[in-house]
């Protein structure tokens, strides 16, 4: 029996402490895959294995067992799974507007919006897909509505903060040839709008003919890949090589599960948004003239 309410707070919590799959099951003394089938709600632990799942995600058995008052939420009434009705059911504006609210009532940055919420509801838009609970098209819904909030969160803070784009600070971002997923890409760009980057987000289906040409009119500081499937690895090398024979590059960094950076030892690779931060907020990037 697939119990996908438990698996949904245990993602819930494992995203909220800041943990991935593998990190929590070295915590719990289980594999990462034992962690994914306990996401998916395909495998449930019990006696003191539950027990120590509840307090390594620092919350009470009866949290992750649904039978107390505390739900996936923070302070108030925000919830990923009313976000997620809405965004299914309702306006977009209703979603920004309960949105907003919560990330009130939480104290938090649009960046932590990123980690605490985007992140974690598209990867229960995820599960539901591959569970056939929604339809592929629900899952395209969602994530456009997801952009469309990030944009109106971002531009709020940068007013707010009266953030601007340093014109010497450059960031590019593009996916992997062939590579549909760029919404992680999409929040990275927008990290470093709120970090004071003049951006320049290329996206999908972006040809090596225009990328070097756009490299040569902006000669950004970072140039960022993402791929998040494995099967695309060999465009990405490709880009990677004809890149290389450039006599002035920027830093690369490529992000996302799809790559193996094994023949790249002097390329940054992140599996995580949450990786990517704490390197950049390192101030590690180094530009070669």
């Amino acid at each position: 029996m697939i119990n996908k309410e438990f698996g949904e707070k245990v993602l819930f919590y494992r995203k909220r402490a800041g943990m991935t799959q593998g990190q929590l099951g070295e915590n719990l003394g289980v594999s990462q895959v034992t962690i994914a089938h306990y996401e998916s709600g395909h495998r449930f632990p019990k006696g003191q294995p539950l027990r120590n799942l509840a307090q390594i995600l620092g919350v009470s058995v009866d949290t992750l067992l649904g039978v107390d008052i505390e739900t996936p939420r923070g302070i108030g009434e925000f919830s990923l799974d009313d976000l997620l009705r809405i965004l299914l059911e309702d306006t977009v504006d209703k979603g920004w507007q309960y949105l907003k609210q919560g990330k009130i009532e939480m104290g938090w940055t649009a960046e932590e919006v990123y980690l605490n919420v985007i992140i974690p509801i598209m990867e229960i838009v995820g599960n539901r897909w591959a569970r056939k609970e929604i339809i592929i098209s629900q899952e395209h819904l969602v994530s456009e509505r997801v952009r469309t909030m990030i944009d109106l969160m971002t531009d709020e803070e940068l007013e707010r903060k009266r953030i601007t784009p340093d014109p010497s600070w450059r960031w590019m971002g593009l996916c992997a040839p062939s590579e549909q997923h760029d919404l992680v890409l999409y929040m990275s760009s927008q990290i470093m709008r709120l970090r004071g980057w003049d951006i320049r987000y290329l996206g999908r289906g972006v040809p090596l003919k225009d990328l070097r040409e756009m490299l040569d009119i902006y000669k950004p500081k970072i140039l960022v890949f993402s791929i998040s499937l494995p099967e695309n690895r060999n465009g990405l090398d490709a880009y990677l090589e004809d890149l290389a024979e450039r006599k002035r590059m920027p830093e690369i960094i490529v992000g996302g599960r799809g790559w193996d950076n094994a023949r790249y030892s002097n390329i940054q690779h992140f599996s995580t948004l949450q990786e990517y931060i704490e390197f950049i907020d390192q101030g590690s990037v180094v530009y070669e003239n």
